[in-house]
């Protein structure tokens, strides 16, 4: 039986050629370590039918004895084969979203640290659409019921374990989100930065605002007519006169501008108190 010939199985399923034409008690033997790798990757429900199914990441092997009942080779190609097949397509497209991954990357690389700013949305544009094809991989094929069969089922899970796809999804999956988020913090940051931005302008409208609003209150023009005709202010007032509006938008968009930073300081001690380790 085919329990008395491992070796050959074992060069069978690592595509080794047999050493020649040696006798067959040469050419079947085998190491203790090709004997482990092989019984890893080897399903042996069917042993007593001299019949072995293995996988391992770059090959798919199949060895038995003539066997009519049940009929093993029929449900090799017309069933544990084809899991096979999806789960090489499988691996195949893993190995193409890190090729992606690895092309966004080069291209962040190439751009100088001048031209970065501009191009982060772009990166973000880029990950996102592999971020989609990825989701839209995973729920179509990571985990399909392919088949209620016992076997089936057993022999499925072989084959990912040894064709290492959960690994390889793992990983690209890590590497995929943790770019995409943090460009995504990158591109929140501009957008703080230009938000910080638009702060300074609101206030200094806001305080031009109010300024000039106060020349629409007739109790305000009272006071500095009032203000003016103080003796000290006397030969001043023809300037103070002209140049009020301007001294006092000075002074309201200043007091803008200083509530403003002290508001954002507070909000900065805040958050470094909240971020300390307790």
């Amino acid at each position: 039986g085919f329990r008395e010939m491992f070796g050959y199985w074992v060069k069978l399923l690592n595509v080794d050629k047999p050493c020649g034409y040696k006798p067959w008690h040469e050419t079947n033997c085998a190491t203790a370590f090709e004997k482990r790798w092989a019984a890893d990757r080897t399903y042996r429900r069917w042993e007593h039918y001299d019949c072995y199914y293995g996988f391992n990441s770059f090959s798919a092997a199949m060895l038995s004895s003539p066997c009519e009942d049940p009929p093993t080779w029929q449900h090799w190609f017309e069933m544990y084969f084809d899991q096979m097949l999806l789960l090489l397509y499988v691996r195949v497209n893993l190995f193409k979203f890190s090729e992606g991954l690895t092309d966004v990357s080069a291209k962040m690389l190439a751009v100088g640290e001048g031209s970065k700013a501009t191009a982060i949305e772009q990166w973000q544009n880029d990950f996102r659409k592999l971020r989609l094809a990825f989701t839209c991989f995973e729920n179509l094929y990571q985990f399909p019921l392919l088949s209620n069969q016992q076997q089936a089922i057993e022999m499925y899970g072989l084959m990912r374990e040894r064709m290492d796809i959960d690994d390889l999804y793992k990983e690209i999956s890590t590497e995929i989100t943790s770019s995409d988020e943090l460009l995504e913090a990158e591109v929140e940051k501009q957008r703080n930065d230009y938000a910080a931005i638009l702060n300074w302008v609101a206030a200094i409208g806001l305080g031009l605002s109010v300024a000039l609003s106060c020349y629409q209150i007739q109790s305000f023009l009272e006071w500095w007519k009032g203000v003016l005709s103080w003796p000290p202010l006397m030969k001043w007032a023809p300037f103070l006169a002209e140049s009020a509006p301007l001294w006092w938008c000075l002074l309201w968009v200043g007091f803008s501008l200083v509530s403003i930073g002290v508001m954002k300081g507070r909000k900065k001690r805040h958050q470094a108190t909240e971020q300390e380790p307790r």
